[in-house]
This record gives structure tokens, sequence and C-alpha cells, in this order.
């Protein structure tokens, strides 16, 4: 069974923050990133619109859609992406074109998916139409290329960026379908807890701040196991937080994330983080690195 240190759970409780309005478009959005990882088309389509409705521009800003991973607010883009699966290339193109004319996709790793989904587009235009034959199902769309973080501060590009030289980007709002649980009602006694720095570490990473736990932590070396283990784990988690927001082209930040990873390891064999804490893509980088 998987172990998780019990004062992790307390300071990663404490930074719960409070949900999102109804009416945010970054709500539609991220439910529509949702839909697209599902492939369904349709819902995905019905939710980009409504995100349009609600902020009519593509901003470019970042959008929280679970743990570390961050989506720039594209709904033109997204939703060319899942008209192209509903087959509609027409429409696919007219909103890749609105989008590329508002010109904030330009500066973002997706940039790349507007021009493979318009060159589909044509290529299938270009194809001569071909009647299948009967009883042979006809050809599924084809599938978007996964969706790119968005950049950062300085650090890597994308939802989890290059390191924090840049000015830092405002951080979204906690989606409420990622919350971990209330607070406990009392914090052990001294001594048994996690050290206050540790604490406003992970009130950071719970934030999306990655650049402020790799600030706190990243010379600490605490003496006993448990923390020292606790103490590389958020600072693996930051590192990859801040290489997928960085558009993951950032190898040196990849390396030192995995670096944190066997620290962490080394320091306590059997932690693992758990997935209720952390999202899905940190925990299958941490089970895979060696």
């Amino acid at each position: 069974m998987r172990r998780a240190l019990p004062f992790l759970a307390i300071a990663l409780g404490l930074g719960l923050l409070g949900q999102p309005a109804a009416s945010d478009p970054r709500d539609s959005f991220r439910r529509a990133i949702a839909a697209t990882d599902r492939k369904d088309w349709a819902e995905a389509a019905t939710l980009l619109r409504q995100a349009l409705r609600e902020q009519a521009e593509d901003t470019g800003e970042p959008v929280k859609i679970y743990g570390v991973r961050f989506v720039p607010y594209l709904p033109h883009l997204y939703l060319g992406l899942a008209l192209e699966g509903l087959g509609d290339c027409p429409g696919a193109l007219a909103e890749w074109e609105a989008s590329e004319r508002q010109g904030k996709m330009q500066r973002t790793a997706q940039l790349r998916l507007l021009r493979e989904g318009r060159e589909r587009c044509r290529a299938a235009a270009r194809a001569p139409a071909r009647v299948p034959a009967e009883g042979t199902a006809k050809a599924a769309p084809a599938e978007p290329p996964p969706a790119s973080p968005p950049p950062a501060a300085a650090a890597p590009q994308d939802r989890e960026g290059t390191l924090a030289e840049a000015k830092p980007q405002p951080v979204p709002p906690r989606n409420p379908e990622e919350a971990v649980g209330e607070p406990p009602a009392a914090l052990p006694s001294p001594g048994s807890g996690p050290s206050q720095e540790l604490r406003t570490a992970a009130r950071a990473l719970w934030n999306a701040d990655y650049p402020a736990v790799i600030r706190l932590l990243g010379t600490s070396r605490p003496a006993d196991r448990q923390s020292r283990a606790t103490t590389h784990l958020l600072l693996a988690a930051a590192r990859y937080g801040l290489y997928l927001r960085g558009g993951e082209g950032d190898a040196a930040l990849l390396r030192a994330a995995a670096e944190s990873v066997r620290e962490c390891r080394r320091a306590d064999p059997r932690l693992r983080p758990p997935a209720r804490w952390f999202s899905p893509r940190f925990v299958e980088f941490f089970a895979a690195t060696r």
C-alpha cells in the first residue's frame, strides 16, 4: 500500500482555496478541455461556445485544469479542434483564423496545434472523396495532438513553465473538483508536525506557485529523514510543474525534477505522491523515474 506522510496531508490541506464563480469562463473552458481529452467533441464544442459567450477573446491566460496541468485560455483554437473532430473543417478553419487574428496564441506552444490542424483540414479538402465499401465503418476524424501548457514566469513554458525569472503569472483559482478535503481540525504538537517552511511550501504548491516552492526549499537540508523526503517530493512536483508550464521543452528542468524524485526515494524508498493530492501526470512521472 502506498505510504503518505501524515504531516504532508496536513500541509497540503492548509492550501485549500475558494471555488470559482459559476459564471467564470475558465470553468467552462476547464470542462471543455476535459471533454476534449475524452474525445467528446460535441460536449467540448458546446462548452467552448459557452466559454466564448462569457469571454469572447483568446486571452492566453493560464487556466488550471488539474494538479500541475495548465492550458492557456484559447477557446477559439480548441473550438476549432472540436469542430475538426466533428468533421466540420470549414468551421474549424474559421475558428483558427479568429484565434490567429487575436494574436495571443502565437506566444504559446498551442500554435503547433493550429498549424497541424489547419494542414489536416487542407489535406482532407485536397483528397478525392472516397465512398467506403458497404459495411465498412467510416474513419473517425483525426485526433488533435495533446494540448500543451501555457507559458509562465521564466520557467519552462506552458502550464508549468520556465523557472521564475520573468514576471510571475497570475495563479488561476482552484478547481473545486480537485479539492483534497477539509484540513484537519488540529495540527500536531510542536516537533511532531511539518516545519513552517514545509507548510508554506505545501501551500505554494497547492496554489501552483512553483517558483515559490523552489525558493523556499531549493537550499533546504532537513536533518530528519521524513522532512527530507517531503522536501524533495514537493521540489520534484514544483519542478515538474514548471517543466509542463513551459511547454515541456526545458530538459534541464526535467532532469532537476527527476533528481528530486531520486533524492526523495533515497530519504524514504516507500514514499509515493498520493494521487489524492498530486496530478496524474506527476504521479506517473514519479513512478517512471529511476
